[in-house]
């Protein structure tokens, strides 16, 4: 697994970085992991920081955890976290950052795709 952009904080945290492109299959065990021990696991489904503040492309890596492991997705909208922690700096600014958790969406007998589709059109209404 590759490790991204924000190896100096995650070498320092709980965090988990991995690439998604490469070698899925066992990328898509590792992350399962603490799902299988009923714990939680936060995807950040844009899989990189916004360069201008608007969303990016959503990858389906979660979408496909949620109907693998038939377990819901809680959308999460971050306000304030893109003038915080701009793109290409490590510490972040002073500032307030709005938390909020959305209802949660179950896989049910939706395909990756209608998932994802789902998840970012309910994050599309908050902003």
């Amino acid at each position: 697994m590759r490790l991204l952009e924000s190896k100096p904080i995650a070498e320092h945290s709980h965090n988990i970085l991995i690439d998604a492109n490469i070698h899925l299959q066992q990328t898509m065990q590792y992350t399962a992991q603490p799902l299988k021990e009923g714990s939680n696991l936060v995807i950040f489904p844009e899989g990189a920081r916004t360069r201008d503040g608007k969303l990016l492309e959503f990858r389906p890596f979660y979408a496909i955890l949620s109907q693998t492991y038939n377990i819901p997705i809680i959308p999460v909208v971050f306000e304030g976290s893109y003038e915080a922690l701009k793109s290409g700096t490590l510490l972040p600014k002073r500032g307030k950052i709005k938390i909020t958790y959305l209802k949660p969406i179950y896989p049910d007998d939706m395909s990756y795709d209608e998932i994802n589709g789902r998840v970012r059109e309910v994050i599309e209404e908050i902003i």
